[in-house]
């Protein structure tokens, strides 16, 4: 593109979007905020691999085997972001309806069976096993949601107005096979679900 600048770097286009992300959350049936967080020195693209490879097995868990051909799949917004050591975690707000997440217990056993199984293909232990990629003290942390002045949204999309980063692309959504971030999420490839209600609550709004 040159020294031409991309819609999705103006200020305008992030404040725009990060508006309209906070109003779409808060509006929505939110049940709990749940965090993921990556044992130090995972690289991104273990982190992101395994995080699809999450969503997958819970919506298996939650809804069965064949919820990809029933159209049916948990949804909910998603960011990433880095932690202190440099590691991708990532922050998801879980929508309720369906009724999937009204067992709570339920949740936290399918996500720690889930946690367990996610091993890196690279790393071992000192015992040469696979080493598990999300701690078991603070690697899933399942809370609430919490409603209070949007402070949670206006905290979980402040990448987008990070002038150090690309907010976009940290910024998605829970869609059938796995997240959906960055410039797919903001074009609406997939305009399914959770995807395509935020995109018509948006374009409703203009």
């Amino acid at each position: 593109m040159g020294m031409e600048q991309s819609m999705y770097e103006t200020n305008s286009f992030k404040r725009e979007y990060r508006a309209a992300f906070i109003r779409f959350i808060s509006n929505q049936n939110n049940k709990y905020q749940l965090t993921i967080t990556f044992k130090e020195s995972t690289s991104d693209k273990e982190c992101k691999k395994t995080i699809n490879e999450m969503i997958r097995r819970l919506n298996q868990r939650l809804i069965g085997r064949n919820y990809i051909n029933v159209g049916v799949y948990l949804s909910g917004f998603i960011v990433m972001e880095r932690q202190k050591n440099g590691t991708l975690h990532f922050h998801s707000i879980l929508n309720s309806d369906g009724g999937y997440l009204d067992d709570r217990d339920k949740l936290v056993s399918n996500l720690e069976k889930i946690r367990v199984k996610m091993v890196s293909n690279t790393r071992k232990t000192s015992r040469g096993n696979p080493l598990v990629l999300i701690g078991a003290k603070g690697g899933v942390s399942l809370d609430d949601y919490y409603k209070n002045n949007n402070k949670l949204e206006q905290y979980l999309t402040k990448n987008l107005e990070d002038p150090r980063i690309n907010g976009i692309d940290t910024l998605g959504f829970w869609c059938a096979d796995g997240a959906i971030f960055g410039d797919d999420s903001m074009q609406g490839g997939r305009r399914t679900g959770y995807l395509g209600s935020f995109y018509n609550h948006k374009e409703a709004k203009r």
